[in-house]
């Protein structure tokens, strides 16, 4: 087929919805008699992460206000990195006697204690909008509250309320064997699996907390001729087992609109990984058409993730094209595909080899468009013996002869 390269792209920039997979509380540490010194929060992010983007906000649980923030600071350092992650412990007044390990990132917080209330919240928030990005709530007596209204006290961003919809929240309670006077020991669970604290045990993964996966930060297809190229972009990567590329049909060209998406392809990922990394598929079993393309992003643990889904033309220049029929030689049914340019009279007939008419497939008015016309060999005149024959397309001034092969 004959066709004039035309480009189409389309792109997807994409704000992570995964921004609690990159940066969590992944542990705190408090005494159950309110004198801890023991005292602290700890923040887990990627290596590099600046921590001024985020605050930490404390909210008491039975009144569902808040009662002091702080801003945090700092680079997450490479020092004690866990699969490109790093730590970032954020201190009280009571943290007098934990032991950080060198190279972590810290911070003093100003706050008297993490506990003020039952149940305590810590919210864990975008610095620059005031969205809840994660929210921790402990020592817990009933369901968290599901929005913090802001209290005069500190200068959380925005006006509140805080809300707890749509974000990772986890519940946590006391470990029944914990006792005043020593560490407590918490478990529970969250939107994105399973928590235990166990208090003092700075600079240590969460172990029974899912790892968080994949960040993805542009998703692009790129229609030329009769392929669409596809290719996306991560920033950082978690347990990345690899992405399912899938596709749906959106053609109203062909009255066909077909939004179920099916597989067509996988490419492996990069595992764990805190730069960015470049993927691509090309995507050749297409025709002329509109189509929705998104990506399956899949753990090495089997959980999976879907991206956003983008649609892109597969746009060409037409012309006057008869193609070789397929398949060929054949029996009993084949099938004949054309391309005509404009609207006009067509007309797609059968022959013998003394040029004698045996169907006409096609005789009316078209539109432009890519057609596709089926032959069945049996339906003429009882049946074509086996042997050559011929079709003849003729559109306008355009006139094309093509061989085909009955065999039986």
């Amino acid at each position: 087929m004959c066709r004039t390269t035309l480009i189409f792209i389309f792109t997807l920039i994409l704000a992570t919805n995964k921004i609690v997979g990159q940066v969590w509380v992944n542990e705190i540490s408090y005494d159950m008699n309110g004198g801890d010194t023991d005292d602290f929060i700890e923040i887990v992010a990627p290596v590099g992460t600046n921590m001024s983007s985020y605050g930490i906000l404390l909210a008491n649980g039975s009144n569902a206000t808040s009662y002091d923030y702080v801003q945090l600071s700092g680079i997450i350092s490479s020092t004690n990195e866990n699969n490109g992650f790093g730590f970032f412990i954020l201190t009280t007044d009571q943290s007098t006697s934990i032991i950080i390990p060198s190279g972590i990132t810290n911070q003093s917080s100003g706050f008297a204690s993490i506990q003020n209330g039952d149940p305590d919240g810590i919210l864990l928030l975008n610095s620059s909008t005031g969205s809840t990005i994660h929210g921790i709530w402990y020592d817990e007596l009933g369901i968290p509250p599901t929005e913090i209204i802001r209290n005069s006290i500190g200068s959380p961003p925005g006006s509140g309320p805080y809300s707890m919809v749509g974000v990772d929240v986890v519940s946590i309670g006391d470990d029944p064997l914990s006792s005043a006077g020593n560490v407590v020991a918490m478990n529970g669970s969250g939107n994105s699996g399973s928590w235990e604290f166990i208090g003092s045990t700075v600079g240590n993964l969460n172990t029974n907390q899912t790892a968080l996966p994949v960040e993805l930060s542009s998703f692009t297809a790129l229609a030329i001729n009769n392929q669409i190229h596809l290719s996306w972009t991560t920033a950082t990567e978690v347990n990345n087992y690899g992405f399912e590329v899938e596709r749906a049909i959106n053609n109203p060209q062909s009255e066909i609109r077909n939004t179920q998406f099916i597989k067509i392809g996988f490419v492996k990922g990069y595992g764990n990984s805190n730069s960015i990394k470049e993927y691509s598929f090309i995507d050749n079993d297409v025709s002329y058409g509109s189509y929705l393309y998104r990506l399956k992003q899949i753990d090495t643990d089997g959980k999976y993730e879907y991206s956003q889904a983008i649609e892109t033309n597969l746009d060409f220049q037409l012309n006057y094209v008869l193609e070789q029929n397929y398949p060929n030689p054949f029996n009993p049914v084949t099938k004949i595909k054309y391309q005509i340019p404009e609207e006009v009279y067509v007309t797609l007939k059968v022959f013998d080899i003394l040029g004698n008419e045996l169907a006409a497939l096609v005789n009316e008015n078209q539109p432009e468009g890519i057609y596709e016309v089926p032959f069945d060999a049996s339906s003429v005149n009882g049946g074509l013996s086996s042997g050559i024959y011929f079709y003849q397309l003729k559109a306008n001034n355009f006139s094309s002869i093509k061989k085909l092969i009955v065999i039986k």
